[in-house]
């Protein structure tokens, strides 16, 4: 789920029999060209659409195509009965429409009709309930094309949410009321279908891993980390079969990501915390979270989508000098341990649970936080960037950062709503609020408060 994948853009080009088709099949294929050099993958015809016929037939055959989001063009002055029969042929998909101004042609200005046709289309479309995201620019204009660019990002990363399997092993932890979710809400508001497995699903496939499997992964361990004294060989063998008993899991269900119930059933009956297996996970590109929070999981794998880097989280542990204090229980992707710094297995150290935890300063640099709360009916998206700032082990074991956070730092302690916060190495704040308008979330944007 990490690597970040090209949007396939349907490009329709509305025209006009009477008007200037050439000048507006130029436009379309510079707008394409620009679109390009944005990272996303135009599906156009090169052909303007000028009856009804030709402009539905264009739209049915962008169904096969598998496409995130639909930018029409207005090349020229545009029937709304040709645009519409398009349009509302793929109305279930994000829309943006583009129109221009006048144009400079040997010397003088001309126009198309370009921009009556984007306005009377919009009067149209409100009217009718359908939104869409409006564009009046140039076709080559740098700032029209990343504002279409971060649109079309956060429409595929809808759709990737839309077909998304996040797995739930085991339930709720400790009655953490937050973490819950309603499963059909989820599936509606959100995207993801969540996969409920139990734990001893986990178990029966970890006790089934071969002396072999388990000796590579602790070697793969070894390679990247320092793994303490504290750590004996047994428990470290359980760390292996459960990393590979959720890889069966992960292909088993073909998971785009997992949460672990730990506590109890593996903390305690199994004698082995998922904190290790975990972060290995992560690192295969596997959105990886526990403790049975539903909501964080889904925020993590927005974030992953969406800046196609590894997220993680941690537990908002405190406030310290104007900075966010974020600590797991021992879930830490190793590839996000502080340049300064090296990665310790050791154990957790801390009664009632038994089994090795990643040590590890995270690293420092641009991130932005998100957290997913579920309210009644919908869900409501908290969002803030934030600087990344190293810190000392919590506790001198735990893996640790602070956030100096762009927002209001008031606001969010007041808001806070869970003990888990999500976060990427990566500025993604247009491309969430775009999301969130997509999917309709209310939003609460520490950096407007």
């Amino acid at each position: 789920m990490s690597t970040q994948q090209k949007s396939r853009i349907g490009l329709l080009l509305f025209g006009h029999p009477d008007y200037p088709n050439d000048v507006g099949l130029r436009m379309a294929k510079t707008l394409a060209k620009g679109m390009q050099v944005e990272g996303l993958e135009p599906v156009f015809q090169e052909q303007a659409l000028t009856d009804h016929k030709t402009a539905r037939q264009a739209a049915l055959a962008l169904l096969g195509k598998d496409v995130t989001t639909i930018v029409s063009l207005m090349g020229t002055w545009v029937s709304p009965e040709v645009s519409l029969a398009g349009i509302l042929e793929l109305a279930h998909l994000p829309l943006a429409i583009w129109g221009f101004g006048q144009y400079e042609d040997k010397g003088k200005l001309e126009s198309t009709g370009s921009f009556v046709a984007l306005n009377v289309i919009k009067g149209c479309l409100a009217r009718m309930g359908i939104s869409a995201k409006y564009i009046f620019a140039a076709v080559d204009d740098k700032e029209g094309l990343e504002e279409l660019a971060v649109f079309c990002r956060a429409a595929g990363a809808k759709q990737r949410l839309r077909r998304a399997r996040l797995g739930l092993l085991g339930y709720s932890a400790m009655s953490i009321y937050p973490g819950t979710f309603d499963h059909a809400l989820m599936r509606a508001k959100v995207g993801p279908e969540i996969v409920q497995m139990d734990s001893y699903e986990l178990i029966l496939a970890a006790e089934k891993t071969s002396e072999e499997e388990r000796r590579k992964v602790i070697d793969r361990i070894s390679a990247t980390a320092e793994i303490s004294n504290d750590v004996d060989s047994e428990i470290l063998s359980k760390a292996a079969r459960l990393y590979l008993g959720l890889k069966e899991l992960v292909n088993r269900h073909q998971l785009d990501g997992i949460n672990v119930k730990c506590q109890t059933e593996l903390s305690q009956m199994y004698g082995c915390i998922a904190c290790v297996p975990t972060s290995l996970l992560a690192d295969d590109g596997i959105c990886t979270s526990c403790e049975g929070d539903v909501p964080l999981m889904a925020s993590m794998a927005i974030l992953q989508i969406l800046a196609g880097k590894t997220s993680t989280y941690g537990d908002v542990l405190d406030i310290l000098d104007g900075k966010v204090y974020l600590s797991s229980c021992g879930f830490a992707p190793f590839s996000l341990c502080h340049s300064d710094a090296k990665v310790k297995i050791r154990d957790i150290g801390h009664e009632g649970f038994t089994g090795p935890l990643v040590s590890m300063p995270l690293k420092e640099g641009k991130i932005t936080m998100a957290r997913l709360v579920e309210t009644i009916g919908g869900y409501e998206l908290h969002m803030t960037r934030a600087e990344a700032i190293k810190s000392d082990l919590r506790q001198g074991r735990f893996p640790a950062v602070f956030a100096k956070i762009d927002g209001d730092l008031e606001e969010f302690k007041k808001r806070l709503m869970a003990n888990h916060y999500a976060f990427v190495y990566r500025d993604v704040r247009a491309e969430l609020l775009a999301l969130a308008d997509l999917l309709k979330w209310e939003v609460v944007d520490y950096e407007k408060l």
